[in-house]
């Protein structure tokens, strides 16, 4: 695994700390779906893109996860022959 720098806050104040890439083996995103009064469904949903285990634990000694993800949304509207 590759070590990275990570911007975190800590009692206030921005730091940087090291962490390593952690590789995704499986995934699983599935859709959150959100069905309109209007008939248009709202599909949604966040995509890991990196995953960071830091170095330094929680106050508890668990280990503290860091990931920078994208939100993607589809938006699809009511078809004119369902009225």
């Amino acid at each position: 695994m590759s070590k990275v720098q990570v911007p975190v806050i800590r009692d206030g104040k921005l730091t940087n700390e090291l962490g390593e890439l952690v590789t995704i083996v499986k995934q699983n995103e599935p859709w959150s779906e959100y069905f309109l009064e209007d008939g248009t469904i709202i599909r949604t949903k966040q995509t890991v893109l990196q995953l960071v285990k830091m170095d330094t634990p929680g106050p508890d000694g668990k280990p503290i996860y860091t990931m920078q993800t994208q939100p993607s949304t589809v938006v699809i509207p009511k078809l004119e022959d369902e009225q």
